[in-house]
């Protein structure tokens, strides 16, 4: 098990290489306060221009003005920043003027643990409880807190046990690049360092249309999280097992 999990490390040279000029992939971590300000702004603002989004992220800061709605978005976010910073690896891709316009984060998930769940439930409510109130009310903070939860409950097992994984927490593509491969390119750096770890990959999913785009890499919709509340029902996980075969054409490699 590596001791600091880098996706550029352990993809495959030849993946790395491929991708790295034509989609200016870089790895962010550990990041600098601007940095972190940036990736912020950018999955903040791609939420934003998703009309009807479901994303539990943007469900659970709807309410109030636009300057709490963000403040509340800033402090969820900066969890799972912090997860990443912490064992994980933040990839973006930058256009010329070094404007961010694809970014996902990566984190690398041990075996899950009681102590490991009330770390994360005191750290979620710490962080974002009076600018998720705020935003929110105690009805919406309560359902995105135990949707969190849901989430980092669930985890694919092996032989029937919960497993080390590795987990996409958050990838977004700049309305201006979408489909033009940012978003795959992303994700066959993921996969090529998870089949090198020879460990599975798992996803959360708020829109259903993009399970399609996900199988394309071999993963597999496992249904609804358990344990979500009524209000998040359509949220699905997803799971890659190790080199598990890509479908999607990557004769762009």
């Amino acid at each position: 098990m590596p001791t600091r999990f880098s996706v550029i490390n352990y993809a495959a040279n030849h993946i790395f290489f491929a991708l790295r000029d034509r989609f200016a992939l870089r790895e962010m971590s550990p990041m600098g306060d601007v940095d972190r300000a940036d990736s912020i702004d950018f999955i903040d603002r791609e939420m934003e221009t998703v009309a009807g989004s479901r994303h539990f992220m943007a469900e659970l800061c709807r309410e109030g003005d636009a300057q709490c709605r963000r403040a509340a978005r800033w402090f969820i976010y900066q969890v799972f920043l912090k997860e990443c910073e912490e064992n994980g690896s933040i990839l973006r891709s930058c256009d010329e003027n070094g404007h961010t316009i694809a970014e996902s984060w990566w984190t690398l998930n041990t075996v899950p643990t009681f102590v490991n769940y009330i770390s994360l439930l005191l750290e979620f409510v710490t962080s974002t409880f009076w600018y998720g109130l705020c935003a929110t009310g105690w009805r919406k903070l309560l359902a995105g807190l135990k949707l969190f939860l849901a989430v980092k409950a669930t985890a694919p097992k092996k032989d029937g046990k919960p497993t080390a994984f590795l987990m996409l927490e958050n990838m977004a593509v700049a309305r201006s690049h979408r489909r033009k491969k940012y978003g795959a390119a992303h994700m066959m750096l993921g996969c090529s360092a998870a089949d090198s770890l020879n460990m599975p990959i798992m996803l959360c999913v708020p829109d259903p249309s993009n399970i399609a785009f996900y199988e394309l890499f071999g993963f597999r919709d496992m249904g609804q999280i358990p344990g979500l509340p009524r209000k998040f029902d359509y949220y699905h996980w997803m799971v890659r097992e190790p080199c598990a075969p890509i479908r999607y054409n990557c004769s762009f490699i």
